[in-house]
């Protein structure tokens, strides 16, 4: 009897090692998602003040 509880209370130290480890790993992933959106919307800043730039510039050209 002890034997089985000695048994559960090894596997419940085992699942919440790998639960606290999923949860870890979970946080890691979620920062590095969030980072990635603020870096593709700061891409896309860029992007449209790039496409400006270039429609000013391909306008001057053309008035020369």
């Amino acid at each position: 009897m002890s034997s089985k509880i000695t048994m559960l209370g090894e596997q419940l130290k085992e699942t919440k090692y790998k639960t606290d480890e999923e949860q870890f790993t979970k946080q890691s992933y979620m920062h590095m998602l969030d980072r990635m959106k603020k870096d593709f919307i700061a891409s896309k800043i860029q992007a449209s003040g790039n496409e400006a730039s270039l429609k000013n510039k391909h306008s001057i050209l053309e008035i020369e």
